[in-house]
């Protein structure tokens, strides 16, 4: 999910999420094996989730319970388990939905673009094992506060065909080209 527009994304209501993207595995025709009635169904689940840039590390929220997959989510608890690092500039990069207890971060760290944050989960207002991620104005993670920055993405795959540079549509099938160095 991406754009301006709630036809493009269902985040585009919260200010600090006009640019959101949510990240699932695809595999089969669908997201997860068997009927998904359990999070080890889901392929993106437990997977390394990577720091999109260099940065500090400047909020950690780790030990929100992961959900059962379309059965509950956590309202109360939005962002579940999350990191946001400060990548400079003004620009904050914050990530949701990890893993119960799987954050291998802290705050004040240094972290190199492509270094293991944690892995996915289904923790906080989230359906199915997942990553969130957006750029904001500000270090705090809470809805409508922070305004969202729009991303630029670079060497990526984008539905088969490479891209230097650019921002992936909703509905796209999106892969990195290049490694993290």
């Amino acid at each position: 999910m991406v754009g301006r527009g709630s036809a493009g994304n269902h985040h585009a209501v919260a200010s600090d999420q006009r640019y959101a993207f949510d990240f699932l595995i695809w595999r089969d025709g669908s997201t997860h094996r068997g009927d998904g009635a359990d999070n080890a169904d889901y392929w993106a689940w437990a997977q390394p989730v990577l720091s999109p840039a260099d940065g500090t590390v400047v909020s950690v929220h780790d030990g929100v319970a992961d959900n059962r997959p379309g059965a509950q989510t956590n309202t109360t608890q939005p962002a579940g388990n999350h990191v946001v690092i400060d990548l400079g500039r003004g620009e904050y990069a914050a990530l949701a939905h990890f893993r119960a207890g799987s954050i291998r971060v802290a705050e004040g760290e240094r972290v190199s673009s492509g270094q293991v944050l944690g892995l996915v989960g289904n923790s906080g207002n989230s359906s199915e094992p997942h990553i969130h991620f957006h750029l904001q104005d500000s270090p705090r993670f809470n809805p409508g506060g922070p305004l969202g920055i729009p991303v630029r993405f670079e060497d990526y795959e984008a539905d088969g065909r490479a891209q230097d540079r650019g921002m992936p549509s909703a509905g796209q099938f999106v892969r990195t080209i290049r490694s993290a160095a």
